[in-house]
Parts: structure tokens; C-alpha cells; sequence
């Protein structure tokens, strides 16, 4: 997950309003890779942060 958001991060210094090369990048990591990393660990970040799971 780490790699991700650096990526993520990296690719937000050149955002842009237009659909280039990095921003679908980016927006494949946001929506798809990050996302998946994220519901992984849903039991434990729901309990760290001490909210029910989703349902």
C-alpha cells in the first residue's frame, strides 16, 4: 500500500483537468488498487477506528 500512495502522490504533481497518460494512472490506482489494498484490511481499519464494518 505504501508503493501505491507514493505513486498516487507522485502522479498528483502533475494533475490536470485533462485525461492524460498520469491521470488515468492515477485514477486507475485512486478507484482500483488502492481501493482493493483498502478492503483487505476493512476489519482492521473498521476497529481502529472503531466503526462497524460495512455491510
Amino acid at each position: 500500500m505504501d508503493e501505491t500512495l507514493t505513486k498516487i502522490l507522485d502522479l498528483q504533481k502533475q494533475w490536470t483537468a485533462k485525461n492524460t497518460e498520469a491521470m488515468k494512472t492515477r485514477g486507475v490506482l485512486v478507484r482500483r488498487t488502492l481501493a482493493d489494498q483498502l478492503r483487505q484490511h476493512v476489519a482492521g481499519l473498521a476497529s481502529a477506528l472503531g466503526v462497524p464494518l460495512p455491510t
